[in-house]
């Protein structure tokens, strides 16, 4: 089957849906690293809310890094390695690149859904009780007062268990609203903003493998119909004697 390179792509020649799906990879591909990139650069620290706030156990930054690395493998590695072959003439390969998009796109509208509802108003609540206000009124550059671990994650100041906590809050945390810390620019604005783009990418390239790029590879002849046609054979058996055999064209 004759093929060209397209963008480090083997394509079969004259796919030119294929090319259009090159580029939804290559954006994808763009998108996750730019994710990760951010997310580091905003990173929010531990104690960026509560200054009272435990330091977290090694586990945290374990769990992290292997989260880093799903990401990696199941956004960026899983999606490029199929879109590689199913492009190159695997059909059974672009459907696993359709499923994978579809994992990505529930996942990502999932935690954006989670963002949005456990967002900053619920952290909000929990540590910007009518207690932590009265002392900020009082003229106070934070307050300090007992929460429920966990309750920033919980709603309310109450979803939380164990034994309650100290909690140290900056005014300007309560006065914004639960919006200004270090680190909020990502969680809030950013962060959610490139999940929902990442969320429609995915359902954008899902429905252009399964419309565009699936039909055009079927009509792309695989490399089981191309014969190898023998136009002439000469069989010497002595020399000075040779037998000219002309087979018949084999079928397709």
């Amino acid at each position: 089957m004759p093929s060209s390179k397209y963008l480090g792509f083997t394509l079969p020649e004259g796919a030119t849906e294929a090319k259009k799906a090159v580029h939804l990879v290559l954006f994808s591909a763009f998108l996750v690293v730019l994710y990760i990139i951010l997310a580091s650069v905003g990173n929010k620290p531990y104690n960026a809310i509560n200054q009272a706030e435990p330091e977290p156990s090694p586990v945290a930054g374990i769990v992290g890094i292997v989260l880093v690395l799903a990401m990696l493998g199941g956004c960026l590695g899983g999606p490029i390695y199929c879109a590689f072959k199913g492009l190159a003439g695997n059909p059974k390969t672009l459907k696993a690149w359709a499923a994978c998009e579809g994992i990505i796109a529930f996942f990502g509208t999932i935690g954006f859904l989670f963002s949005t509802i456990m967002g900053s108003s619920t952290a909000y609540n929990c540590f910007c009780t009518e207690l932590c206000l009265e002392q900020l009124k009082a003229g106070n550059s934070t307050c300090e007062h007992s929460v429920v671990p966990g309750c920033e994650r919980g709603g309310g100041g109450g979803g939380g268990r164990g034994d309650p906590q100290a909690a140290v809050v900056a005014k300007e945390y309560c006065d914004s609203n639960g919006t200004v810390y270090q680190g909020a620019w990502f969680e809030l604005t950013v962060g959610p903003i490139l999940t929902i783009v990442g969320v429609l990418v995915s359902v954008v390239t899902i429905y252009f493998i399964i419309k565009k790029v699936m039909p055009e590879a079927k009509k792309t002849p695989g490399a089981s119909a191309v014969t190898t046609v023998i136009t002439q054979v000469t069989i010497v058996s002595n020399p000075g004697d040779s037998t000219t055999v002309s087979p018949e064209t084999p079928q397709k």
